[in-house]
């Protein structure tokens, strides 16, 4: 049982494409739009990710920074989510999404 397992993620894993680039470059670049909203954090951070599926994302929200959530596409782009205590900012390192992103608040 324990080999099909190992297989089944191996396939799974295999069939997923890499994400392979330089987060800290990505952050190192300055916001084009920023843009504010009164929703809580998880629900604008899972608009985003439905409302843009087709070229797959990737959230990252480590335990260690629960106020701030990342999500980057295959395309190559960037959102930043901020939690404030008013609700949430949220960080464009491009326009491309801006129009979806503006649905999501």
């Amino acid at each position: 049982m324990r080999n099909y397992l190992v297989l089944a993620t191996a396939l799974i894993l295999s069939s997923v494409p890499a994400q392979a680039r330089n987060l800290s470059q990505e952050l190192a670049r300055a916001p084009v739009v920023a843009l504010s909203s009164a929703k809580p954090i998880h629900v604008v951070e899972r608009c985003l990710l439905l409302i843009d599926y087709a070229p797959l994302a990737t959230a990252y929200r480590p335990p260690e920074t629960p106020n701030r959530g990342l999500i980057v596409w295959q395309t190559g782009d960037v959102v930043e989510i901020i939690k404030k205590e008013d609700g949430v900012t949220v960080l464009l390192r491009n326009t491309r999404l801006e129009k979806k992103a503006r649905d999501c608040l």
